[in-house]
Formats: structure tokens, sequence, C-alpha cells
């Protein structure tokens, strides 16, 4: 496995996103931006850059071995929950809306097998010859349909705040279904989110090329409508990612207010890495 190139630029004060590699495992980790009025971990710049970080160097420590993603992905997340618990002592008070969580996708490659993990929205491309498969697309979040919420809200009136704010009350009851029965699963600090992680297999074949990337990174696609899946992955072994964020960075900025291309932040954390076999 070559890791031909990674980037990754913050949207706002804080970068949220992670990229790592370890062995024949590479990922990319996007933490949930906070929606609550304060942070609870007293590391790191936010509690969702915090987990983040912390998600990556267990990754990066623990070998998955022979076990499943599922377990192997318990083991991560209980480890990286010990942590939280030393740093939040009063953590069973949060507000289950302020709890830390973020998406991820995951590779290995193990034998003759290249194996991909996802949960949430980060997504993967996987380019075998002329087949194109991409996983993580479905928003798994809890922000179900969320383009379509900003956009009636905008065609409701003028935005007199931000519109993390003006939807503050629906996006923490969102939120606040995180890692429940009947709600949504990401990784956080609750190893039951593991069983939910969804697994994909593939023959290891040379030449197989892949994109992992978060939301932020994905917009190029699905908000910008600047590339279809196979045309992102070839720009960004052609010109690289950071041409890539470049270009991104340039349609945020030209769209201040998310008028023409609705969505919750002006700019977000991307993250991109591209791999070949």
């Amino acid at each position: 496995m070559i890791v031909a190139a990674q980037a990754t630029r913050s949207g706002g004060k804080a970068n949220e996103d992670v990229a790592g590699t370890a062995g024949t495992r590479a990922w990319v980790l996007d933490g949930a931006t906070g929606i609550g009025s304060r942070n609870y971990v007293p590391e790191g710049p936010s509690d969702a850059a915090w987990l983040a970080q912390a998600l990556s160097e267990q990754l990066a420590l623990l070998d998955p071995g022979d076990r499943s993603p599922q377990d192997y992905f318990a083991e991560v997340i209980e480890a990286v929950a010990v942590r939280y618990r030393r740093l939040v002592p009063a953590y069973a008070a949060v507000p289950p809306y302020a709890l830390p969580s973020a998406a991820g996708v995951w590779l290995r490659v193990a034998g003759d097998r290249l194996q991909l993990a996802h949960q949430g929205d980060c997504v993967a491309v996987v380019e075998q010859g002329a087949a194109i498969s991409v996983f993580g697309i479905v928003d798994q979040t809890g922000l179900d349909d969320i383009n379509g919420l900003v956009t009636a809200r905008q065609a409701a009136g003028p935005v007199a705040g931000g519109l993390l704010d003006e939807l503050g009350d629906e996006l923490r009851a969102r939120r606040s279904r995180l890692n429940q029965p009947g709600g949504y699963w990401m990784l956080g600090i609750d190893p039951r989110a593991a069983a939910a992680i969804a697994v994909e297999q593939f023959a290891a074949l040379p030449g197989t090329r892949v994109l992992l990337c978060s939301d932020g990174y994905w917009r190029l696609v699905d908000h910008f409508h600047r590339y279809d899946a196979a045309g992102l992955l070839q720009a960004s072994f052609e010109q690289g990612p950071d041409a890539l964020l470049d270009e991104l960075r340039a349609l945020e900025a030209a769209d201040p207010d998310c008028l023409k291309f609705p969505r919750v932040k002006p700019m977000d954390d991307a993250t991109a890495l591209i791999l070949r076999l």
C-alpha cells in the first residue's frame, strides 16, 4: 500500500478532521462540531478536535490482528472513553447533544483482501479497473436532509445570525439521538457504536486506487457539483488534494452567505487521503 498524498485544512478556528496511517492501515476522521454552549474536555481546541485526535492515536497504536472491524473499533472506542472519563469527571452530566462524536472511514490491507469500514458521512471511493465503488455518502449523522432544512430556512426570509444559531434547537434535538436505540450511531465514547460500523470487502488487486475523505472535501461533489466520484478521485491523483482544497475554498468564498449552495457552514474542515496498491 502506497499513500500517494494527503491534505487537510481547517474551515474555522480548529481543524476537527484527522487523517492517519499505520502499517497497511489508513483512515480519515471528522469530529462533529459541537453545538453546545461550551467544551468539556480541557485538552485541545474543541471536544470534536480532541476526539478525532484521540481516535486517530488509538487507531495507530492498536493493531486489529485477525479481529473483525467491529470488535477492533469497540476496543478503540473503549480506550478513548476511558481517557474522556478521566478528563471529564462529571461526564454523566454532559447533555446528550454535547457528547463528542465523529464520522470515520478506515481501510486496511490484510493478505489478499482490502477491508473498508465506515460510519457516518466520511467517504471512500475505490477504483479497480473500470469499476468505481463509493461508500459513506448516505448521511448517518442525525442531520437527515440537512440541506433541505437549510434551504427551507433561507426561503423563509433573511437569516439574522449564523445558520448554526438559527437552527440550534433543531440541531440539538437531532444530535441528542446520538448512539441511542432508534437514533443513529457514530464513533465517540460509546463502544456500542462499533457494532453498527459498515464493512466492505474487496480483493486487494494491484493498481487499486482509493480516496478517503471527510464530507468537507466531498462538498466538491454533493454541494458544488464540480465532480462526480470518479472525477474527484482522478483529479485528486492528477492534481493532488492540496490543489483540490484550493478549488474548494475558492468556491466557498464565492458564496459566503450560503445562498447559491445551501450549507450549514460557509466553510468546513476538509481532509483527503489518496493511496494505491
